[in-house]
């Protein structure tokens, strides 16, 4: 089985799935993909570490979880082999296209003109979707308030409605909602731009070099896992 972060038809449902289904049919086994929220990951990542049947797939839980809690369910560097590094993203901060702003300096004006008026959805706390909006906060100097979501799908959804009026989030998720005109992107929070939005500044270029947030998606397995497992699952990622 694997488990994922995020619900289904996320993104990061739809990258674990496609390499989750070529590792199947490599160990000629069926895979059931479980989708947990952030929470709910801890606890099954700790329910993982004892059966090394389970393979567990994160970013956020692994990298920013242990910085941002006192004490955590499992050791994320003990319990877990590391397998593969299945793909990398920047975050993007993204608004409703009713916000009448059209460039990033335009929305931190109007921002700090009505601090705490603006709200971002973020698809829970730790995610990059929340902490990449708190970076952007102190560098920009501004007061947006943070409204969770259990997943980036219905903090996007938001968005499109105008329920909140920005999220951070990756532009694989945001391109396909951006053709329909109910949102649009305001910078790449990064020092490249992305080839999906290539008309679309990045944070360095606008004079934030050190506002850059992405995610990273990877494939574990609980640390129990025999070393020749390991080896066959990193072989088999590395093929796709």
């Amino acid at each position: 089985g694997c488990i994922v972060s995020g619900g289904a038809g996320e993104k990061e449902f739809r990258r674990a799935k496609a390499a989750g289904q070529d590792i199947a049919r490599g160990f000629a086994r069926v895979f059931v993909f479980q989708c947990r929220d952030n929470i709910e990951r801890e606890q099954h990542g700790n329910r993982a570490v004892r059966y090394a049947g389970k393979l567990f797939r994160g970013g956020g839980i692994q990298a920013i979880n242990p910085a941002l809690y006192a004490k955590m369910p499992f050791d994320t560097v003990k319990a877990f082999s590391a397998i593969a590094r299945v793909g990398t993203s920047p975050n993007a901060l993204v608004i409703n296209n009713n916000v009448a702003a059209k460039t990033v300096k335009d929305f931190i004006s109007l921002a700090k003109q009505k601090p705490r008026q603006f709200n971002f959805g973020a698809a829970g706390v730790g995610t990059s979707t929340h902490l990449a909006a708190e970076l952007f906060k102190a560098m920009a100097g501004v007061n947006i308030v943070r409204v969770p979501y259990k997943g980036t799908g219905p903090a996007m959804t938001a968005v499109m409605s105008g329920e909140v009026e920005a999220i951070f989030a990756t532009p694989s998720g945001a391109a396909p909602h951006m053709k329909s005109g109910a949102m649009r992107a305001l910078a790449i929070l990064g020092r490249k731009r992305s080839a999906l939005l290539a008309d679309v500044p990045t944070t360095a270029e606008l004079g934030y070099p050190d506002v850059l947030v992405g995610s990273w998606y990877g494939v574990f397995a609980p640390a129990a896992t025999p070393v020749d497992i390991v080896r066959r699952l990193a072989r088999e990622l590395g093929d796709m």
